[in-house]
């Protein structure tokens, strides 16, 4: 074996070890991306509640920023827990309250919030995963393993070589930066895998088109429309929110981004806020960056 690589002309090794390397992102890729959930019917737009499509666009903390604007709408924020109220609130609007104590909302409360709400929002990732939303904590840990194997030929047939040409003293450095090239390539795929299956993204998408005209209603047509407000808040996040320019004090809870269209998802599908199912949400936008409209 070790003959016949010292016996491959560099040039022509580096054209086939280039094959190889787009290959095998090809395959991470394809790995992390690709399931079987597209074969399933689409469910409806009108299936879930807000709190349910707001932990399928952004998990936990999406979770909470959806409950802060159904608050406001109570006129409950900047307001203890102990204050009277003319509405019964949900265990998932009691537990935000809780966590605000009287303060108004920001990323850091938010983000403490999200994991006090962990015994509410598991049952929405299971009713999700069980739709085919979601992937299940195992299917995508499994998946990134497999992913993260298809570096073992890489550095099996790359490194030997890189090996022989520093003990042969050829030439290597074309060689070394396939590996780290590729390896960083196969690194980046893992880390960007998302939450949301194929037809989890598909959903989204249709969900978003459905109540596309959410977005840009003057509040009080909003306010006269019936439909659960907070919906919006869930689909469509800051956007929606900025139909209520008396609602200002709660902005602060999002994290401003050049650019930005639909505030409270993951970037690439991802999203380091997810926490409940599914993992740890990979690598994503750190609980507040957009999701681009219906990935």
């Amino acid at each position: 074996m070790i003959k016949m690589f010292e016996q491959i002309p560099g040039q022509d090794f580096l054209f086939y070890f280039f094959i190889l390397s787009i290959f095998l992102v090809i395959i991470s890729w394809y790995l992390t991306r690709m399931d079987r959930s597209w074969i399933r019917m689409s469910p409806s737009p009108n299936t879930f509640d807000a709190d349910t499509l707001a932990y399928l666009v952004g998990g936990n903390q999406h979770v909470v920023r959806t409950s802060i604007f159904r608050l406001w709408r109570y006129n409950l924020l900047g307001k203890v827990s102990t204050t009277p109220l003319t509405e019964p609130l949900s265990l998932i609007d009691q537990t935000t309250l809780q966590g605000l104590a009287g303060n108004m909302p920001t990323q850091k409360n938010v983000r403490t919030i999200a994991g006090l709400l962990q015994p509410q929002t598991t049952p929405l990732a299971r009713r999700l995963e069980s739709a085919g939303l979601l992937f299940h904590d195992g299917e995508r840990k499994r998946r990134r393993t497999f992913a993260a194997l298809t570096a073992l030929p890489l550095w099996g047939i790359g490194g030997t070589k890189f090996i022989l040409g520093i003990i042969n003293h050829k030439p290597i450095i074309f060689i070394f930066l396939l590996l780290i090239i590729t390896q960083l390539l196969i690194i980046l795929i893992i880390n960007s895998m998302g939450v949301r299956t194929t037809l989890g993204r598909k959903f989204l998408k249709q969900t978003r088109d459905h109540f596309a005209w959410l977005r840009s209603q003057h509040s009080d047509t909003l306010t006269d429309s019936g439909i659960d407000l907070a919906l919006g808040a869930a689909l469509f996040g800051l956007v929606f929110w900025q139909n209520f320019p008396s609602a200002g004090d709660a902005f602060g809870m999002y994290q401003p981004r050049a650019g930005n269209t639909l505030d409270g998802g993951w970037s690439s599908d991802g999203g380091s806020d997810f926490s409940g199912s599914s993992g740890d949400g990979g690598g994503g936008c750190g609980g507040c960056g957009g999701c681009g409209g219906g990935d």
